[in-house]
Parts: C-alpha cells; structure tokens; sequence
C-alpha cells in the first residue's frame, strides 16, 4: 500500500516540475503539514468504501457418527457459530406435517339449526398427525407457514356455505345459493397462512347450509411450508 510519504514526495515532484515548466519562479504558500492530511483524509475515504461485511463459521451437530450413504451428499453444517451478512443459508430442520380428509356422512349432511364445526372423518394423509379426524381441527405443530385448501359438493335446494376459521376468526369462504334449476354443484377455496404453534384451522358448515358428505368432493387439507 502506497504510504503518505512517498505520495507527499511525488506531488512535491509534480509541483517543481510544474513550475519548471511554467516559467519563472513565483512563491507561493506550501505547507507539507496541510498537504499530508489531505493525502490520509484521502487514504482513509479510500479504505472506507462501502465494502460488505461478509463472514461464517457454522460446524456440523448430527449427534455421532455421519455418513455412508450410497451417492455423494452436500454436508450440511447444521450449527450456524457465526452469520455476518447472512450469506451461508444453514439448512433448517422443518418436520414434515401434511393431511388431507374427506367426509364420510352416507349422502346429504347438513341444515342445522346453529353453525357446525365440519369433520372431515375418512383421513386420506395425516402426516404428523396435527389433524384430529373426530373433532375435524387441525393443530399447528411448530410456527410457520402453512397451506390449506378445502372443497365441496353440493347445490340443489341446498344452500352450501362454508368457512375455513383459524382460532374461530374466518379466514375464507365459499358460498352457492339453492336452486330448483341446478342440480349440484362444486365451490372451494384456499389459503395461505402464518400460525403459531398451537394455532387451530378447521372448517365451519354455516346454520341451514349442507354438503354432499359421501365420495371423494368434500375435502380438507393444508401442510407445512416452512418453519418460522
């Protein structure tokens, strides 16, 4: 790196050279104090460009002996020591939490006098087991993001009208009006949501509405997208 006093020695160089050039010698105020704290202010502005800060250090936390697997395998270094500027993206250890339900109720189900929590009782996934087949609610298991989707099959002189609720807040909505022309129809909807853990997500079958609760129509299901 180029020190303050060989860059003072080379502008003093060009200064001579250039009133050598210039013509006669006219004096002119110079004071080599003045000129070095403009060469460190300048060396300094230099050194101090925007330059991120960039460092990890992360070790491996498998619990014993790793290893021996058939084909070559990226090394995860799951124990993140150090992260400056977030560069190293360590891998997160996010369970696998998946279901999907449909409802089993012999035909008809539904018209009744007050709002009822739907339970979708044939379980075609349950991975994790956060859903709960007799109550129809799903439980987050951990924070995160979750996906949730849910449809019916109905119509007729039936009204559907069902709502996906988080907590007993609704959060979506699906809706067909009775008609004597229509003979059946299908509605759903989906979501995406951010639970904590211990969050609840079911669906509710609106007082005076009804589904076709036999088949493979009316369905419920969600999973984990990623932990937070």
């Amino acid at each position: 790196m180029t020190s303050p006093a060989l860059l003072l020695t080379f502008i003093s160089g060009l200064t001579v050279a250039h009133y050598a050039a210039a013509g006669p010698y006219e004096p002119c105020p110079f004071d080599p104090c003045i000129v070095l704290k403009e060469i460190n202010a300048l060396k300094e502005a230099l050194e101090a460009r925007d330059v991120p800060k960039v460092a990890f250090s992360a070790r491996t936390s498998k619990g014993g002996a790793y290893g021996n697997f058939q084909g070559d395998t990226t090394l995860t270094y799951n124990a993140v020591i150090t992260n400056v500027g977030d560069a190293y993206n360590p891998p997160t250890d996010v369970p696998k939490v998946a279901f999907s339900a449909r409802t089993s109720k012999g035909g008809a189900y539904g018209n009744f006098q007050g709002d009822t929590t739907l339970t979708y009782n044939a379980v075609i996934t349950n991975v994790g087991n956060a859903y709960n087949p007799p109550t129809g609610i799903f439980t987050a298991p951990v924070k995160g993001l979750y996906y949730f989707t849910y449809f019916a099959h109905g119509g007729g002189t039936d009204r559907i009208n069902l709502h996906l609720k988080k907590d007993g807040t609704i959060v979506a909505g699906i809706h067909d009006h009775p008609s004597d022309a229509d003979t059946a129809d299908n509605a759903g909807n989906a979501v995406f949501l951010e639970l904590e853990q211990g969050n609840q997500v079911y669906v509710t079958l609106v007082a005076n509405s009804a589904i076709w609760g036999e088949g493979f129509f009316t369905t419920f299901s969600g999973v984990l997208l990623s932990k937070s």
